[in-house]
């Protein structure tokens, strides 16, 4: 099977403040409900958690918004993960009061605190439904144990409820505490990632960390001995070779002027490939709003089904993303010295800076993808159906990706050069 991941990682600094203790905590998980195997769990799940579907568009709306803010101006290798700064910016909504906390809302896309702790809540549990794919999902804080911490209790009940985020304490200035942190991430992952952090600044009080992990085997593998060295042309018109996967099987797909959209399937969720027309780039089309969201998921009432012949690169890479003047420009507020972070527990705080840090692993079994989100929170200074058709689909030059499980973007990304790591 394979996975893929996501992780963000939300670090508070904070200024002086009074004491409170919440014990270390380990939040148990939804129950993994096979609809198959337990159709009246299944049933009474529905009527409790009916599908999220508007809150699945607003992810979409999201992550295709807020890609065009981090991809790079050099053409590089991307993959970013929305879902995960999402729910790492989530936790800090709910820990946010007053227009600190509208301003993030704003950025999230979110009506209000309780609704948004439900969508995200009703989504997490969502992501354990029929799931024929290896996926995990987890969301910590930790806790500085120099700094008193006066969390408001519905703060803490809310990252239970909502998140089933665990709870650590320790001294995150130490090399032990990166450590730990580096080895619960590496865990989460199952090894795909492990990044590795720097003992804390001593203004550091919290961070919170959000690891998304998905592993998919595609529902038609490839096979090995049809992959073969070929051309694949990088934007500046140079040619290299590539190992190139090809198979043909029967999917949906889209051509318009633009582009060309194919899906193909894992086990559970899919992969999305566009193809700019030649002439263009990834990046043009990621910098049009209302054009890439079109390309990643909409105009669907225009695709055809017929057989795809699809010519696809393995790769294997890894992408950073400095995140923090980009999210500041569009939410000020918590960036600056008039954040109200109470609710966190936190007096005199703000988000001083977010990072991103992701890899992908595409090959013949399937894919595997992870990232980590760091926000670091510093003390104050004081289809419809047609007769079958065929695609020649050859993804021999730079293309756009995106993962999707239960209906919403875990990754997407640019492929601008298979071979860089």
């Amino acid at each position: 099977m394979k996975r893929r991941m996501g992780i963000i990682l939300l670090s508070l600094l904070l200024a002086g403040c009074t004491a409170a203790k919440a014990e270390n905590f380990i939040p148990e998980k939804p129950p993994v409900i096979d609809m198959n195997k337990d159709g009246e769990g299944y049933d009474k799940f529905l009527q409790e958690y009916p599908s999220p579907e508007e809150f699945k568009g607003k992810l979409w709306e999201f992550g295709a918004e807020t890609f065009r803010d981090f991809v790079h101006e050099d053409k590089r290798n991307e993959n970013y993960s929305p879902v995960s700064l999402y729910y790492a910016l989530g936790m800090t909504a709910a820990g946010a009061n007053g227009q600190t906390q509208k301003e993030i809302l704003s950025y999230l896309k979110a009506d209000n605190k309780e609704k948004l702790g439900q969508d995200i809540g009703t989504m997490y549990r969502w992501f354990y439904v029929n799931t024929k794919s290896d996926f995990n999902l987890s969301n910590s804080l930790w806790i500085d144990n120099k700094v008193p911490w006066e969390p408001e209790p519905k703060y803490l009940e809310d990252l239970k409820q909502y998140y089933f985020a665990s709870l650590h304490h320790g001294n995150l200035a130490t090399e032990e505490s990166a450590k730990e942190i580096s080895e619960w991430i590496k865990k989460e992952t199952d090894g795909h990632l492990a990044p590795k952090f720097e003992p804390a600044t001593p203004d550091t009080v919290m961070k919170l960390i959000n690891v998304i992990y998905f592993k998919g085997m595609w529902t038609e593998p490839f096979l090995t001995n049809l992959t073969e060295e070929k051309e694949f042309t990088l934007a500046n018109g140079e040619k290299i070779q590539v190992p190139m996967m090809k198979q043909s099987y029967e999917d949906i797909f889209l051509t318009t002027p633009e582009y060309i959209r194919g899906e193909k399937s894992f086990q559970d969720g899919k992969m999305i490939f566009v193809l700019p027309k030649e002439g263009s780039d990834p990046w043009t089309l990621v910098k049009d709003k209302e054009k890439f969201y079109e390309a990643l998921c909409g105009k669907t009432q225009e695709e055809v089904h017929g057989v795809i012949h699809l010519e696809l690169p393995k790769f294997d890479y890894k992408s950073d993303y400095m995140m923090t003047e980009k999210i500041a420009k569009k939410m000020p507020l918590p960036f600056s010295g008039e954040a109200d972070f109470t609710a966190m527990g936190f007096k005199n705080s703000l988000i001083s800076s977010v990072f991103q840090g992701t890899r992908i692993t595409v090959n013949e079994e399937g894919a595997k993808a992870s990232a980590f989100t760091e926000a670091t929170m510093d003390t104050m200074a004081e289809t419809q159906q047609e007769e079958p058709k065929e695609l020649i689909f050859k993804l021999n030059r730079p293309f756009i990706f995106a993962f999707q499980y239960k209906g919403v973007p875990l990754f997407m990304g640019i492929v601008a050069n298979p071979t860089q790591e």
